[in-house]
């Protein structure tokens, strides 16, 4: 599979100008990209693009549908700015647990409920909701609750190769996981298996769709380091409301190296 950056070629093209750049983007990007994914597939190549949307002035001139039926075999990474650059997150444990993480760094989870793949867990900007699971999940093991803050910064890394965050808050991840989703579910049929079962309490197929994801970037050299998603959960706040008592926006951070700083946000002494 090559991989090729295909911003380059625009700037290329474009004589390095900066002025230039937005118009020739704006007037031959996805023509030429299309034609350039064309020439790829016709030896076989699978082809990655890194759209580079933050340097141009317009979006709207990027048709993710348009290009993927123009070359289906070919991977489209998309921009990696709908993540802020700097997230707090918050994880409900419990006292023992936190001085682990405290003393010796975050452990990845790899649970099978684990809906957003492997991963360190926390709520984005909700302490509360993590001191709630704390409360639930610690007593149950008769230990004291904890809430260990971190601070996220997903810049970290980009200088060392290409790296795009999974961010399920915005619509442009939707068609690279149904495509890995059905990848794996045709393999699975041919091969007569069944996919892993999905229930309420464990969302084994998501983890396994979003962990192939992840993979396969991963074998092109294209680091995921954090998934982030919404989740709807609870019950509506009143009668007929669109809001939920326990919906919460959740990231899973595949890498210590994003994380900046860690403490203890919160504790409770039985």
């Amino acid at each position: 599979m090559a991989i090729c950056q295909y911003e380059n070629v625009l700037i290329h093209n474009s004589k390095g100008n900066p002025n230039e750049l937005d118009k020739y983007y704006r007037t031959h990007y996805i023509k030429e990209l299309i034609v350039f994914c064309k020439i790829m597939t016709v030896y076989r190549e699978a082809l990655i693009v890194y759209p580079i949307n933050t340097c141009f002035s317009t979006k709207s001139f990027y048709n993710h549908a348009e290009l993927s039926a123009s070359a289906p075999n070919c991977i489209f990474l998309v921009n990696d700015m709908a993540i802020p650059i700097e997230v707090y997150g918050y994880h409900g444990t419990t006292v023992e647990s936190a001085k682990i993480i405290i003393d010796g760094g975050f452990e990845q989870s790899r649970k099978q409920y684990d809906w957003l793949g492997d991963g360190f867990y926390s709520f984005q900007d909700a302490p509360e909701r993590a001191w709630e699971w704390a409360l639930s999940t610690s007593r149950g093991q008769k230990q004291e609750p904890a809430v260990v803050g971190a601070k996220i910064n997903f810049e970290i890394g980009a200088q060392e190769g290409p790296v795009r965050y999974i961010d399920f808050l915005d619509i442009l991840w939707e068609k690279p996981l149904i495509d890995a989703y059905n990848y794996i579910r045709t393999r699975y049929e041919q091969a007569g298996q069944e996919l892993p079962r999905q229930t309420t309490g464990a969302h084994r197929l998501d983890r396994f769709v979003i962990n192939s994801l992840v993979e396969r970037y991963d074998s092109q050299k294209i680091k995921i380091p954090a998934v982030r998603a919404t989740f709807q959960e609870g019950i509506p706040i009143f009668e007929r409301s669109a809001l939920y008592t326990r919906s919460h926006v959740q990231l899973a951070a595949r890498t210590e190296q994003i994380i900046l700083d860690r403490w203890v946000e919160r504790v409770e002494v039985l």
